[in-house]
């Protein structure tokens, strides 16, 4: 069990298909004191679900220009100490999902994910690592406004929609502060320096990796802990990321941010320290502005909780 702040979608019912695989982790998967770095709760995901024959008939099904996208993903990290290269054990469970809209009709297919990593401590107790949840929507490439969603799909049979409704969250819910939080900050304000994009930052999906997002709040996160006398030994312990609109090779953009702590931590030098953050474009603008609207419309938003 995770001992976590940021809200986590809980894991499906017995009707959710699942994989399973025992490996270990890389020696780079985990910090200097051995808890596992929040990226890493990720990885195990594409290696258990890209070759399951369901996730598979389903993705054949897709005609061309058709693909999925992530629209939102939460990732958490026990503070359990593992062992060097530890072996592991990582569930997988998945489930196809549909929304309606306001008229009742159809509006959105979704594809979802659940991944949960016990890992094995220098003592040979497995213990609860990591955790990651993901969100796809399938949309058309090059469609225009208004018109990119996909509503059926053949591979879900003579309906074309998978039997799992579920009610879709917009992702700017997340620039506010998370129940439980205490602002640090009045308002949000920009990091003082542009996030700049290449082509290591970007995949094979021809735009910028999400993982980079994460690494860039991280990093912008601890310039505003510094500045608030809390210091920069912290890591990422939890994110939940919402994605809006994807950034290319070449762009230039801008992080907003405004520091909270957990109620009942005390002051700016408690443990926990979080910060909701939106990645967005620089309109010129005064770097701090009464709420996050106020900035151009991000591109993704977060809130993640650091600790140290």
């Amino acid at each position: 069990m995770i001992d976590a702040f940021l809200p986590y979608p809980p894991d499906p019912n017995d009707s959710a298909e699942e994989a399973t695989s025992e490996t270990s982790l890389r020696y780079d998967d985990v910090i200097q004191d051995g808890r596992i770095r929040l990226e890493s709760a990720w990885r195990p995901t594409g290696r258990l679900l890209w070759g399951d024959p369901d996730v598979a008939r389903i993705f054949r099904s897709m005609q061309p220009k058709q693909t999925n996208v992530l629209s939102r993903v939460a990732l958490q990290a026990s503070e359990a100490v593992l062992e060097p290269r530890a072996k592991t054990r990582t569930r997988v469970s998945h489930r196809f999902e549909h929304t309606l809209g306001s008229d009742g009709e159809v509006d959105r297919l979704l594809f979802s994910t659940w991944v949960t990593t016990e890992g094995r401590g220098p003592d040979g107790v497995f213990r609860p690592a990591s955790r990651a949840y993901g969100q796809r929507v399938f949309t058309r490439i090059d469609a225009p406004p208004g018109q990119h969603l996909v509503t059926t799909l053949a591979g879900f049979g003579e309906s074309g929609v998978p039997p799992h409704r579920v009610t879709w969250e917009p992702a700017t819910r997340l620039l506010d502060l998370p129940d439980g939080a205490i602002a640090l900050e009045e308002s949000p304000r920009l990091d003082s320096i542009p996030l700049l994009f290449g082509l290591s930052h970007t995949d094979l999906n021809q735009h910028v990796n999400f993982l980079m997002y994460h690494r860039a709040i991280e990093q912008a996160a601890l310039s505003r802990a510094v500045a608030l006398g809390v210091g920069a030994r912290l890591a990422s312990r939890e994110i939940d990321l919402g994605y809006r609109k994807p950034s290319f090779a070449g762009e230039q953009v801008r992080i907003a941010l405004q520091a909270f702590r957990r109620a009942g931590d005390g002051h700016a030098e408690a443990p926990f320290f979080g910060v909701v953050a939106a990645v967005v474009d620089d309109d010129g603008g005064p770097a701090e502005r009464a709420r996050f609207s106020d900035f151009p419309s991000p591109r993704v938003v977060a809130q993640m909780l650091l600790r140290p």
